[in-house]
């Protein structure tokens, strides 16, 4: 059986990380499924995140997080932060998501919405909100986030003007 807390010593952001990854949700729980998809499928990659949830939106309880007790406990434990306890400046990408992403992005802050690298997911909802329904969705968009890193580090590697 898995350990259930196995990614907790990944969780953070930080300078020792390549990329420092922002999860901003109206809802608190999809930051934080958002967070520990990142952190569940980054591999060796050095990827930081946080998650954080837009102050004075809806926040769901735990009742939403029941059908896998050892994916619960590993949502549970990442951290949950007040958008203005974060610097954007912390940060190299920025992820919005929701069941309707743009509303949240309206209540970003003029820093927050003017970052250089900022996703937008608007996710399809879930009878109420069942994190069941909403994780394989967000794995998939975490996969084509770590594919756009991939494509970063190539144009990177290969130097300006060099085809690879």
């Amino acid at each position: 059986m898995p350990n259930a807390f196995g990614c907790l010593s990944d969780l953070g952001y930080g300078p020792q990380y390549t990329h420092n990854v922002a999860f901003i949700s109206p809802a608190s729980h999809l930051s934080k499924i958002a967070e520990c998809c990142l952190l569940a499928s980054k591999g060796k990659r050095k990827i930081g995140g946080a998650a954080a949830c837009v102050e004075g939106l809806v926040t769901l309880s735990a009742d939403v997080f029941l059908s896998e007790p050892e994916l619960d406990a590993r949502i549970f434990a990442v951290e949950l932060h007040e958008l203005e306890d974060l610097d954007p400046e912390d940060f190299d990408t920025v992820v919005v998501l929701g069941f309707q992403a743009p509303s949240a992005a309206e209540a970003l802050t003029a820093d927050w919405a003017a970052h250089s690298n900022i996703f937008k997911w608007a996710l399809a909802e879930a009878e109420g909100g069942a994190r069941d329904a909403v994780f394989p969705e967000v794995e998939k968009k975490i996969a084509s986030l770590l594919d756009h890193f991939e494509q970063l580090a190539m144009k990177r590697a290969c130097g300006q003007g060099v085809s690879c």
